[in-house]
């Protein structure tokens, strides 16, 4: 048993090696599972990474970031 625990742990370090957010992602915690690659690099780039980094967050904040639309914040709406 506890050599295959080693060797998922060792998967899972190869894993997040790749992807800095594997678990996150895996969990769909992360803004990029929402909306499409380019959105959400902009909102990446911009420090909007996880969902609950929306949370308290008024659409006016995100207008001003060049990229984001009303399109786009109809699809975050759900975790201002």
């Amino acid at each position: 048993m506890i050599y295959y625990v080693r060797k998922l742990s060792k998967y899972f370090k190869k894993l997040q090696n790749k992807d800095k957010y594997f678990l996150e992602n895996y969990f769909g915690l992360l803004i990029r599972n929402v909306v499409p690659s380019k959105i959400s690099k902009i909102l990446e780039d911009n420090g909007y990474v996880k969902k609950i980094d929306l949370k308290n967050l008024k659409e006016e904040d995100l207008l001003k970031i060049k990229g984001i639309g009303k399109n786009t914040i109809e699809k975050l709406k759900e975790f201002f």
